[in-house]
């Protein structure tokens, strides 16, 4: 079994031995059994692969900031905490958590590059990739993401920077949408 990244313009190919695992963005996690992998890829959309473990965990704490996640105990065959009603925290590990960083990382930088494909220079595209290459953690990612492609950062994040107002239940203040670059 292979994993990749890949993003469709107008639909997603039905082909035999591939399985849709999630969606980040404008872009799709699939599972590609070996003797598909070649008629997948090759159909001309931008692709990439990435490791199992990217593909498995690191989809799950895609811009998390909190120590773990929330999971549903019968979904994913775990046992539930007493007071979660049928959740089940799932802490980060190292591995996961560099797992997750460098999904972000990867699907960022494709994002940066679907932007500079729609211009008629590249000019500052390097320099903007090399930032991205040299960010280490979630909250850095998602701040980034926000100031770069108007992505707003996630919750738990505005809480702890202060940006959540808890009686309106939404961000104090506005996130500027528009692209940073």
């Amino acid at each position: 079994m292979r994993y990749c990244i890949a993003r469709f313009e107008r639909e997603i190919p039905t082909v035999e031995g591939v399985t849709h695992l999630a969606s980040l963005t404008t872009y799709q996690i699939y599972s590609v059994d070996e003797s598909s992998w070649d008629d997948f890829t090759g159909r001309g959309q931008p692709w990439e692969e990435i490791t199992e473990l990217e593909a498995t965990e690191g989809i799950r704490f895609y811009g998390e900031v909190r120590e773990y996640r929330k999971a549903y105990s019968l979904d994913e065959g775990l046992e539930p905490d007493e007071d979660e009603n049928g959740k089940t925290k799932v802490y980060f590990t190292d591995e996961i958590h560099t797992a997750t960083v460098l999904l972000m990382k990867r699907v960022f930088k494709k994002m940066i590059q679907d932007v500079y494909d729609t211009r008629d220079n590249r000019d500052g595209e390097d320099a903007l990739l090399e930032e991205v290459d040299g960010l280490t953690n979630i909250r850095d990612i998602n701040k980034n993401r926000e100031k770069y492609l108007g992505i707003e950062m996630p919750r738990a994040q505005l809480r702890e920077l202060g940006l959540w107002d808890e009686e309106a239940g939404s961000r104090d203040g506005v996130c500027d949408y528009s692209l940073g670059f």
